[in-house]
């Protein structure tokens, strides 16, 4: 079975929500754009609040976090990846899922 990399760029806890529970184990899961405003806390579910399963890779795109003011504020489980490894990403997993 090939793996899938899942792309959200959403600031939407049901699309994350709806989006773990189709991701399969070694899947990858990146936030970009709108997304990463999920690790805000504004009494939504965030990525603090929300249990993200260890059995995913959840990256994070380093520009769109520093667009945001947001970069601080990253959990040092989730990995922080710029234009170029967010390409290797897309290589290195068999598919690419967009939400």
């Amino acid at each position: 079975m090939s793996l899938t990399l899942f792309t959200l760029n959403r600031n939407c806890s049901s699309s994350l929500g709806a989006c773990l529970d189709i991701m399969q184990p070694g899947d990858g899961l990146l936030l970009l754009e709108e997304a990463v405003y999920l690790l805000a806390n504004s009494g939504k579910p965030t990525l603090d609040t929300v249990q993200i399963p260890e059995k995913f890779r959840l990256c994070l795109l380093e520009e769109d976090l520093a667009a945001r003011g947001l970069s601080a504020r990253i959990n040092p489980r989730y990995t922080v990846v710029n234009y170029p490894a967010f390409v290797g990403l897309c290589l290195e997993f068999g598919k690419v899922v967009n939400w």
